[in-house]
C-alpha cells in the first residue's frame, strides 16, 4: 500500500487527461488518450508513473480502464520491464486490484504491453488511472508517445450502460515458486507431468456473469502471463524444471497453443453459443522467461439461448514443447467483459397454443422479427405454435429475432401389407397420407402390398408422402418357379 499511495501522490507530476466517456446511440465508446510526448523511465524504480487519466464517476459507476505501454530499452541483456495500471481515489487509496504483467523481453526497439481492468467507484468523487512502469536496466527507458489508436503509449476508458460489467482472475501464484513444501497453489503445464485443467476460470456458478436483457453485443478483453520453467529458475517448483538431470537447461524455449472463449449458457447453465479469439502458438524464450498474451472477443448476445443472457470465460491453454509453464499470478491472467451495445427493449408475446399467422402478427406488434420456423411432427391442428426460443414475457432488446416451432400435424401409417393396390391407396389417403406405388415381380404375394415406408404404426405429419411395393409376379408363373 505504501507503494501505491507514493505513486498515487506523484500522479500530478506527469501529463493529466479528463476523461468523460459517453454512450453513442447505444454504442460503447472508448475515449483514447494517447501519451503526448516520449518520457524517459529511469533504471531501477518501481512503479513509475507515465501518465494519468482523470475520470469523474457518481458511486456505484464502472468504466473499464485499458492501457498500452510502449517502452524502448538500450540494455541487451534481458531486464526485467513491467506495466502496472492502477487506480486510485482523490486520497491516493487505491481501488481494486491493480493489473500488472512483466517480461525480460529484450525490446531493443519497442515493446508493447498492455493491460486491461474494472474501475468501480464506491463513492462520488474524481478517480486518478495511471500507467507505471518498472525498469531493471542499468540505462533509462523510453515510453513511446501514442502516435495512433494503437501504436505507442495510450490509456483508453470505455463507458457502458447501467448493465455491471464483469471480471474474472486465474489462481493466485507466487512469483517465486521455489520454496519447499507444502506449495501454494500454482497451475503448470508440460513437464512430463500430470497436465492440470485447460480452464483457467473457475467453472463454478460464481464464475458467471449476466448481461441486461438491452445487451446485443459484448466485449471481452483478458490477457495472460505464463514463465517458461527452464532448469534453475527461481519462478517454478523444482519438480517442473525442464530437464532436472543434466543441471543446466536442455531447452531454450517453450512452445504453447492459447486462446480465449466466451461461453453464453442455456438456462440450464449448458453452453448455447460460443464466441473465441484468435488461436496463437507462441514461444517462452529462457531469455524472455515471462511472455505477455493479450485477447480480445467481441460478441453478439445470441438471442437463440432460451431468454438466457448468461456467460462465462474459458482461457485455454495447450503445451505443445520445451520447457514447462506455469502461469502467473491473478492480477496478471484476468479477463473482464463490459456491454458495447445497447437497444431499447420489448417484451416477447404469447405465441404458443396460437396459429402461425397469429404468433407472426404479434412478435411483428411487438417490435419483435421472426425468425426461423421449424415444423416438427406433432399431435396438435396443423399450424399451431408449440413452442418459441425465449419463453413469453422475456425482456429483448427490439428487432431480435423470435424463432418458432410449428405443429405439421400427426398421422399414424395405417397398416396395409398384404392389401391389394387400391385398398391400400384408400386406406392411406383417408388417413391424410399420398401415397406412391411401386412395383416389384417378386413373387412373395402376387397383386398385394409386399412392403411400406414409413413402417406401419410410425407417426408422420400430415400428407407425408408415403410409398407402397406391390407384388406384380403372375400366380401360375410364381408357382412353376
Amino acid at each position: 500500500m505504501a507503494c501505491a499511495a507514493a505513486a498515487a501522490a506523484a500522479l500530478f507530476a506527469v501529463p493529466v487527461t479528463p476523461a468523460s466517456a459517453a454512450l453513442a446511440d447505444g454504442t460503447s465508446v472508448a475515449e483514447h488518450h494517447p501519451l503526448p510526448s516520449d518520457t524517459t523511465v529511469p533504471p531501477g524504480v518501481d512503479k513509475f508513473p507515465v501518465m494519468t487519466v482523470l475520470i469523474g464517476l457518481q458511486a456505484g459507476q464502472s468504466r473499464r480502464v485499458s492501457d498500452q505501454l510502449t517502452l524502448s530499452l538500450t540494455d541487451s541483456h534481458h531486464p526485467e520491464v513491467d506495466n502496472d495500471l492502477a487506480c486510485f481515489d482523490s486520497s491516493g487509496r487505491q481501488i481494486g486490484d491493480e493489473s500488472n504483467g512483466g517480461t525480460n523481453d529484450q525490446a531493443v526497439s519497442a515493446l508493447a504491453m498492455r493491460a486491461s481492468m474494472i474501475l468501480t467507484a464506491d463513492h462520488t468523487g474524481i478517480y486518478q488511472c495511471t500507467i507505471m512502469a518498472a525498469n531493471t536496466d542499468s540505462q533509462p527507458a523510453i515510453a513511446r508517445a501514442g502516435t495512433s489508436l494503437t501504436q505507442g503509449t495510450f490509456l483508453d476508458v470505455d463507458n457502458f450502460t447501467a448493465d455491471p460489467p464483469g471480471e474474472w482472475e486465474g489462481p493466485f501464484c507466487p512469483s517465486d515458486d521455489s520454496q519447499p513444501p507444502p506449495w501454494p497453489t500454482c497451475l503448470y503445464f508440460g513437464g512430463g507431468q500430470d497436465a492440470p485443467p485447460t480452464i483457467l476460470f473457475d467453472d463454478g456458478p460464481a464464475s458467471t456473469w449476466t448481461a441486461g436483457p438491452d445487451a446485443t453485443s459484448v466485449d471481452v478483453a483478458g490477457q495472460l502471463q505464463v514463465t517458461s520453467c527452464f532448469y534453475g529458475t527461481h519462478s517454478c517448483r523444482p519438480d517442473y524444471y525442464g530437464d532436472s538431470r543434466f543441471g543446466f537447461p536442455a531447452e531454450d524455449h517453450a512452445v504453447f497453443r492459447t486462446h480465449m472463449e466466451l461461453i453464453q449458457l442455456d438456462p440450464a447453465g449448458n453452453p448455447c453459443a460460443v464466441t473465441r479469439s484468435a488461436e496463437l502458438k507462441l514461444d517462452a524464450t529462457n531469455d524472455i522467461h515471462h511472455l505477455l498474451v493479450n485477447y480480445q472477443i467481441p460478441a453478439p448476445v445470441f438471442t437463440t439461448c432460451g431468454g438466457s443472457r448468461t456467460f462465462k470465460v474459458r482461457l485455454m491453454l495447450d503445451w505443445v514443447s520445451g520447457n514447462p509453464l506455469k502461469i502467473d499470478t491473478g492480477t496478471a491472467t484476468r479477463a473482464n467483459v463490459i456491454v458495447r451495445q445497447t437497444r431499447p427493449t420489448t417484451k416477447v408475446p404469447v405465441t404458443v397454443g396460437t396459429d402461425q399467422a397469429t404468433a407472426v402478427a404479434r412478435v411483428g406488434g411487438a417490435g419483435l422479427t421472426i425468425g426461423l420456423i421449424n415444423g416438427v411432427v406433432d399431435p396438435r391442428p396443423v399450424g399451431t405454435v408449440i413452442a418459441e426460443n425465449a419463453p413469453a414475457g422475456t425482456v429483448e432488446p427490439t428487432g431480435s429475432a423470435v424463432n418458432l416451432t410449428v405443429s405439421l400435424g400427426s398421422v399414424t401409417v395405417p397398416d396395409v401389407e398384404g392389401e391389394t393396390q387400391n385398398a391400400a391407396v384408400q386406406a392411406l389417403s383417408a388417413a391424410g397420407l399420398i401415397p406412391t406405388v411401386g412395383l416389384q415381380q417378386a413373387c412373395i404375394n402376387p397383386g398385394r402390398v409386399i412392403s411400406q415406408q414409413p413402417a406401419a404404426g410410425t407417426d408422420v405429419r400430415v400428407g407425408a408422402a408415403t410409398r407402397i411395393t406391390v407384388d406384380t409376379g403372375n400366380p401360375r408363373t410364381c408357382n412353376t418357379k
